[in-house]
């Protein structure tokens, strides 16, 4: 499991400021040359540049914007300095400069917490009596794991309210919240915690953030779950490459230029593995190609159908990760602005089902080493030829890496998810091994739902997994029932007929409440033997 460590390093800064002023970094670790310092003010706003000779300047509008270093896609490093007066200084993870002034980061104390060396005499003797007296935070991304930001290294005497600024950062853990996989240090996914605040649909020309989810749906036969088929890391990686999609919201409007800023990710970066969904074109491609017309390296975005822009990845499960940051470069032909977001979580496994009832009939279960498996395209589910048809399900949750330092398992059951049925295509008698085409009712109505399970309630969109993460357990299964036929006749368009020998595809999702999907798909066929 990858490991993505954000350090906090410590450095000076200097008097407050009222207006956008560059702010220059000076004295990094060599190793950071060529990476990015960003700046991400209280509004969202983001500037950036890139590092070189161990120095980098960005412009800021806010005394509370805040610094960061980004390296592989990903933020390596929070900058902390202290607020100085002449009676001392206090620690705050804030970019604080005086015009013309320039922040030096010192040497690394083996530690991994980078000590600031201060230019101002009376400012270094107070900062350094604060450096000795307080302990440093080391904050811990679970990368692969998509596992919420969490603290591993005690705060000691820090006052935690000379560091938190609310607006901000929620949780006081260094990290904004925009680039926090749990901004209010809960435990839970923000993704999956309703009390998290995160990008919704990018609307106004002014946008400086933007959301970005996971999608990962398989067919039976590619299903890959821990208590269902096990987890190996070859198959995983070849389920993501072939499979897995992100949905980026664009944060530029009509009249604007949006490019994808990735850094150095292999799924979205020049030469990389990126594809566009809408033509399966390479992204961002070859310079001076569709997707990259001023040959920069980054690839142009715009909306599509859906509302975002739709890219299928073609990464490893080593190659994408949660904590993974996206720049988008927003240009109107005169100026540039920056939007940033990053990416929440992204699947390792897909939900199973265990067993099927069709119609309160005999519970079938699922062989998953079987050729072909129940619930393929070439083995549908039987349902009677005339009438209603609901089908009973048990089933196993999408699992996650755990964190095995927090205590956890090796995998842990995901909790807390949105259970839905999309049905995308009205049934059809099916043509050699297609699909169908006709358009089908989207997701089912909440009044397609029935459960006696305690960890589930019905809601207005679906089914409420109530229960939240525990340890891998084959036994941690859920249950419910999903009448087909209701969910055909409340289609938004009207009822939908399924005929004798129509095939009807079901895609059974696990959701985030703010769009992270993973599904396995099945079918059912109406059979008069």
């Amino acid at each position: 499991m990858k490991k993505t460590w954000c350090t906090l390093i410590l450095l000076f800064v200097f008097a407050s400021i009222s207006e956008a002023q560059q702010i220059s970094v000076t004295q990094l670790p060599a190793t950071y040359n060529g990476e990015t310092l960003i700046a991400i003010d209280t509004n969202g706003t983001t500037t950036s540049a890139t590092i070189a000779n161990r120095t980098a300047s960005v412009s800021v509008a806010t005394t509370t914007a805040r610094l960061y270093i980004r390296s592989g896609g990903q933020i390596v490093a929070a900058i902390v300095g202290p607020v100085c007066t002449k009676k001392g200084c206090k620690s705050r993870n804030v970019a604080l400069a005086a015009k013309r002034k320039r922040i030096r980061v010192g040497k690394d104390k083996g530690d991994g917490v980078l000590v600031a060396k201060g230019t101002v005499a009376q400012l270094k003797k107070a900062f350094d009596k604060s450096v000795r007296e307080r302990r440093s935070v080391i904050v811990s991304s679970i990368g692969s794991a998509g596992l919420a930001s969490v603290v591993t290294t005690a705060l000691s005497a820090l006052d935690l309210k000379n560091l938190a600024i609310e607006e901000l950062d929620s949780d006081n853990d260094g990290l904004v919240d925009l680039v926090d996989a749990d901004d209010d240090g809960d435990g839970i996914l923000d993704n999956y915690d309703p009390d998290a605040s995160k990008p919704g649909p990018v609307t106004g020309s002014t946008q400086t953030e933007f959301p970005v989810f996971s999608n990962f749906k398989l067919g039976m036969e590619q299903t890959i779950n821990l208590h269902a088929t096990g987890i190996d890391d070859e198959t995983l990686d070849t389920r993501l490459a072939n499979t897995q999609t992100l949905a980026i919201g664009v944060a530029g409007e009509t009249g604007e230029t949006t490019e994808l800023d990735c850094g150095t990710l292999s799924y979205c970066s020049s030469g990389g593995t990126g594809t566009k969904v809408d033509d399966m074109s390479d992204f961002p491609g070859t310079a001076g190609g569709a997707n990259d017309a001023d040959s920069d390296g980054l690839g142009e975005i715009t909306k599509g159908m859906t509302g975002d822009f739709q890219l299928m990845t073609g990464a490893s499960a080593g190659d994408i990760s949660g904590g993974d940051t996206f720049i988008q470069r927003i240009s109107n032909g005169t100026t540039e602005r920056l939007a940033t977001g990053m990416l929440n979580f992204v699947f390792n496994s897909t939900p199973a089902i265990k067993t099927l009832a069709v119609n309160s009939g005999t519970a079938q279960s699922i062989d998953y080493a079987a050729t072909p498996i129940l619930g393929s395209n070439s083995n549908c589910f039987i349902a009677p030829p005339t009438g209603d048809v609901s089908v009973t399900i048990e089933g196993w949750r999408p699992q996650r890496p755990g964190e095995t330092d927090a205590g956890e398992a090796e995998y842990v059951d995901l909790g807390n998810s949105l259970i839905t049925a999309d049905i995308p295509n009205a049934p059809c008698t099916l043509s050699g091994m297609g699909g169908c085409m006709g358009m089908g009712p989207g997701n089912c109505a909440s009044s397609s739902y029935t459960t006696s399970d305690p960890n589930l309630s019905v809601v207005t969109d679906g089914v409420q997994d109530n229960r939240g993460d525990v340890d891998a357990d084959a036994t941690n299964t859920y249950a419910l029932t999903l009448n087909l036929t209701n969910c055909l006749a409340t289609a938004n368009s009207g009822a939908i007929a399924w005929n004798l020998g129509e095939t009807l595809f079901v895609d059974f999702q696990f959701r985030s409440a703010f769009g992270d999907n993973a599904a396995q798909k099945f079918c059912i066929i109406r059979s008069a033997g």
